[in-house]
């Protein structure tokens, strides 16, 4: 094996083909309409989940379904997003705050009022966190960045501002950015606590808690399939965007993953039956490939902390 195919650590991945795809990401100037994440220059240096909270092994032995949670919370099923552009971290981060506002709403830490803005979360990550309104894509980071300075906003009107639509239209219309009418509004809604996630266990355990992560990597999806158990086994390079959203940690530690490629995303068989379309299961040590110090994967809390109930039931 010559130097250049040495695996990258912990991506499984080598260095050619993980070098080839930042500088793709990087300097291509407009991204495949299937992914959309920016990788970061260099690992965000943030506390970890364990440091921020005592709920270590908290998830341990555990299932937890934050769809379930969404539909006792909305009386409806989870709309899997199908991504139209760049805008998977967009779209991830979004799914992350409407599954934690349902989690939290059902603990009486919040009350569920609609869906968030897929648009606004982006549009104001690219130009106001990310200073980048002319390429498709965004880093994570800046989503994280632009919650901290401003907040998040609902899919819905606000005053002459129309959020309610997630297409190229609303796209056009704020492509310079939000308005100060917007950005007010967001302010309203400040998401206080962001801690990264390098684990299967800090994710299972953030997960069994009520808090959706949101991880951006490497892991190769575009062609997933579920095997006969509803799991999909990655391959290739994807730099991507996706959500966390469940849990099982009994016989056979995994998470499972929802894509923002739409419900027919990685054909197959379902686990358990009740998975939102275009989710899957993903083994804990296949999960560790990808998600480590490289990676740009984060969990989420609308709270100053992470106060949980411990009689919560999300299954």
């Amino acid at each position: 094996m010559d130097k250049d195919s040495k695996r990258t650590p912990g991506t499984g991945i080598s260095r050619r083909s993980f070098l080839a795809a930042s500088a793709a990401m990087i300097a291509a100037p407009r991204l495949p309409n299937y992914y959309g994440w920016i990788p970061p220059a260099s690992p965000t240096v943030a506390p970890g989940f364990y440091e921020a909270s005592d709920l270590h092994n908290f998830g341990k032995g555990k299932q937890a379904f934050l769809s379930n949670a969404y539909k006792k919370v909305t009386g409806k099923d989870w709309l899997t997003k199908f991504q139209f552009r760049g805008d998977c971290v967009g779209v991830g981060m979004t799914t992350g705050i409407d599954f934690l506002n349902a989690t939290q709403t059902l603990q009486k830490q919040s009350s569920y009022t609609g869906d968030h803005s897929i648009v606004a979360h982006y549009v104001g990550a690219k130009v106001l966190a990310g200073y980048s309104p002319t390429t498709e894509g965004a880093r994570l980071e800046w989503v994280i960045n632009f919650f901290k300075e401003y907040g998040v906003l609902l899919a819905k009107k606000y005053g002459p501002d129309d959020l309610t639509y997630w297409n190229s239209q609303t796209y056009s219309n704020f492509a310079s950015g939000l308005t100060d009418n917007l950005k007010i509004e967001a302010a309203k809604h400040p998401i206080i606590k962001f801690n990264k996630i390098r684990s299967y266990e800090e994710t299972r355990d953030a997960v069994a808690a009520g808090f959706p992560g949101i991880i951006g990597s490497y892991m190769g999806v575009g062609r997933a399939k579920k095997d006969k158990d509803g799991f999909f086994y990655p391959s290739g390079v994807s730099p991507h965007c996706m959500t966390v959203i469940g849990v099982d940690d009994r016989d056979r530690p995994s998470l499972l993953i929802l894509n923002s490629h739409g419900p027919n995303w990685a054909p197959g068989p379902k686990r358990y039956g009740f998975e939102p379309p275009g989710s899957a299961w993903i083994d804990a040590e296949q999960y560790d490939r990808y998600v480590n110090g490289m990676s740009d994967s984060w969990t989420i809390s609308m709270f100053n902390g992470y106060k949980v109930k411990r009689n919560y039931i999300f299954w």
